[in-house]
């Protein structure tokens, strides 16, 4: 009775605490910033304050005033870079920003390192950032005998700093530039090679250039549509078992956007047989937030599955070091126990340490609600997760660390939940994981390559299948929202390097609708469908309804043929194209 109390107190406080938490968060983050930046006021009472509207100086960066994130980042940024020079160190960024600085203020050893690199070829120049452009500047100085190979088109690694601005103006720099365009492709076919061109000639920020080759005329670059995203990955299951006989596995390769895409054609693949492997990535079940996400459903559903409970009995942060599951591996070994009944005893025992005490007894109690929820209240498994990844915080984890990374896991995590729709209860789902993890990712052998195209950059084959061109996933609506135009140039240019990739097929689809966080929506194909060269293309008979010939491809019309009312999206497209 006393220990049915205790968890009471324990779970009440915690309910409480978490409501508070979101009542006055805003407030207490908003106060901690304000008496943050006035610390750091304080301290650098050096920083000169140069008044221009709402803008003003620290250091040597010119900071907007309204933005409390980087007036506070950047004094804390001197803090460390301070501590740096203390302990005579510098990070992988120090590197050449100190080289720039060196060479800035030193011109004799300007002219050392000048006169020591009397050539200089750099390749891949577009990649470049403007520190390393500046660098190169400061090298070249003296002699100007600098020669930059790269290519305008293939710049889309800005989220990692490349300024496309240094290729173009690269003679703006160096007054004698002399520029040589490579235009003959020894790679693609005519067909392939006119659809990329006729899609980057949209881009306003570009040299230009006239791709031409002595290569055969080939095959018209295939447009699919589908009905939804299974019968894509369906759909070209299909054509990779029709050609498979003339193009080795080894030289087929699926692009994709995002890399959560991957998921439906790994599990058509498993299905059917098709041997495959992720490039540049890990396979969609063997992902550290899908096999944590897998870890609590396991252990929800059986209490003695050690590995799970060990996997996230601190997943997210409970107070449970290593050494209190130690001891409990110890206590759970010597009574012949599971880790979660060896647990449950060293509470009512006071073997654990307070802290992890009742962060382990949180936790022990929502184990129990979750089984309660699963075989009492009849939640479906999806619902469950979904429950599961809010009371847990392991959602609220990855949402509060804003990043790339994290936001490709909580699209991963997404992908997840609709994975699990296509099963009818839990045990079944926990069955195919079971079956499509046991599948090694082996390299040796014939296998389809899947990846994301900014994987692919470099990359070259047989033949390109290049899914999911829809608004809002191809480009990118994160991209455009973040960038605007610049962004939008950005994702053009990367469906020319996915086309590019192909030396003889390519194959380019999108669904009419799609299953996306939860929900399904109406898909609209993608702009850059749109500005693909008609003659060039040869596009699916998906529309041929009741047998009749179509005079045009109309995209995103009936997801079922059974009604004959328009989509949403289909309505959009027609609304756009008038």
């Amino acid at each position: 009775m006393a220990f049915l109390k205790t968890i009471l107190v324990i779970l009440l406080v915690y309910y409480l605490v978490k409501i508070l938490a979101r009542m006055f968060a805003p407030k207490i983050f908003g106060y901690a910033a304000r008496k943050t930046e006035e610390h750091f006021r304080e301290r650098f009472g050096e920083f000169s304050q140069q008044q221009q509207g709402h803008q003003e100086r620290v250091g040597d960066v010119i900071i907007d005033k309204k933005d409390v994130f980087e007036k506070i980042i950047l004094p804390i940024y001197k803090i460390y870079q301070q501590k740096l020079l203390d302990l005579n160190s510098c990070d992988f960024g120090d590197l050449i920003l100190h080289s720039v600085q060196i060479l800035e203020k030193n011109n004799d050893l300007k002219e050392i390192y000048s006169n020591n690199f009397k050539y200089i070829l750099v390749d891949e120049y577009q990649d470049t950032n403007y520190i390393q452009s500046k660098w190169l500047n400061l090298l070249t100085n003296k002699n100007d005998n600098i020669c930059c190979v790269g290519d305008d088109d293939q710049s889309i690694y800005s989220w990692r700093g490349a300024e496309i601005k240094n290729f173009l103006e690269f003679d703006k720099v160096y007054s004698e530039t002399k520029i040589i365009r490579l235009e003959e492709n020894y790679r693609s076919t005519e067909n392939i090679l006119n659809v990329a061109s006729e899609l980057i000639s949209n881009n306003e920020n570009r040299l230009g250039k006239n791709l031409k080759t002595k290569m055969e005329k080939g095959d018209l670059v295939k447009l699919n549509c589908f009905k939804n995203g299974k019968e894509e990955s369906t759909g070209i299951s299909d054509e990779i078992e029709k050609i498979r006989e003339k193009f080795s596995l080894n030289n087929i390769a699926i692009l994709v956007r995002a890399i959560f895409q991957t998921r439906e054609f790994e599990e058509r693949f498993l299905k059917i047989g098709i041997p495959y492997r992720i490039i540049g990535g890990t396979k969609f079940y063997e992902r550290a937030e899908i096999k944590d996400c897998v870890a609590y459903l396991r252990l929800v559903n059986q209490e003695k599955d050690d590995l799970a409970f060990e996997r996230i009995i601190n997943n997210p942060k409970r107070s449970i070091g290593d050494s209190t599951l130690k001891t409990i591996h110890e206590y759970a070994k010597s009574k012949s126990l599971c880790l979660e009944h060896a647990s449950k005893i060293m509470i009512e025992n006071n073997l654990i340490k307070p802290k992890a005490k009742i962060g382990l007894s949180t936790f022990l109690s929502l184990l129990r609600k979750w089984r309660n929820d699963l075989k009492i209240n009849k939640l479906s498994h999806v619902k469950l997760l979904q429950i599961i990844l809010d009371e847990s915080t392991y959602s609220a984890m990855l949402k509060n660390k804003k990043d790339l990374e994290n936001e490709n896991r909580l699209e991963n995590i997404k992908e997840l939940l609709n994975a699990m729709k296509e099963f009818d209860n839990l045990e079944s789902f926990l069955e195919h994981v079971s079956l499509a993890t046991s599948v090694d990712q082996e390299w040796d052998g014939e296998k389809i390559n899947m990846m994301t195209m900014h994987a692919a950059k470099g990359l070259e084959f047989d033949v390109v299948f290049l899914p999911g061109w829809e608004e809002g996933l191809f480009p990118h609506q994160k991209s455009i929202e973040e960038k605007g135009h610049k962004g939008l140039e950005e994702e053009r240019r990367l469906a020319y390097v996915g086309i590019t990739r192909a030396k003889k097929l390519v194959l380019i689809s999108f669904s009419m609708n799609r299953f996306y966080q939860g929900d399904w929506i109406d898909s609209m194909a993608s702009r850059f469908i749109e500005e693909l060269p008609t003659k060039n293309i040869e596009k699916n008979s998906f529309f041929d309804d009741n047998n009749q010939e179509i005079s045009d491809f109309e995209f995103n019309q009936d997801p079922d043929f059974e009604t004959h009312e328009r989509s949403p999206g289909w309505i959009r497209y027609q609304k756009r194209i008038k």
